[in-house]
């Protein structure tokens, strides 16, 4: 790699660690945490695409664990802000919706992070804007044509419990 692609490539990787650590988030409203909105925003979501939610679908999308999930939906019960039914003839399926205060929440929620985000598109200017998704549209067809290749993944140094398991 030439010395300046790799200027370049330096450049970019700490630009993307600063947004990363920088990256502020609008304020939440009152009595609710961040996980606690997201959640309530997902299954907003999936909700208005006419899905059934099951804390299951919630995990997946939320790249959280089950146990963590059905910590947030306990907070989120007791708040008044989701309700889970049981599945007839199965009790072991849950159904999970937003009742009246929680679609309160939940819009406020995205109001607000919808206010931020027009601000940042006001602070960008329309050129800007449309040139900073250009960019990201081809990086994401670079992604999608240039997978992972697994050769690079079985040279990566490997954890290994004893007896050659790998670690979890």
């Amino acid at each position: 790699m030439s010395e300046s692609l790799e200027a370049l490539r330096t450049e970019m990787f700490e630009t993307m660690q600063r947004m990363r650590q920088r990256r502020s988030t609008p304020p939440l409203p009152p009595g609710i945490t961040r996980g606690e909105i997201n959640t309530l925003m997902m299954l907003s979501m999936m909700e208005a695409r006419g899905e059934t939610v099951r804390p299951g679908m919630l995990a997946a999308c939320t790249h959280a664990t089950p146990g963590a999930v059905s910590q947030t939906l306990k907070s989120l019960e007791e708040k008044g802000l989701i309700v889970r039914k049981r599945g007839e003839g199965d009790s072991r399926s849950v159904a999970i919706s937003l009742t009246d205060a929680g679609h309160e929440f939940e819009n406020e929620g995205r109001r607000l992070h919808d206010e931020r985000f027009m601000h940042m598109l006001e602070f960008l200017g329309e050129e800007d804007a449309r040139e900073f998704v250009r960019i990201v549209n081809r990086m994401l067809e670079f992604e999608e044509s240039h997978p992972w290749k697994d050769a690079a993944v079985s040279n990566a140094p490997r954890c290994e419990k004893e007896g050659g398991e790998p670690c979890a």
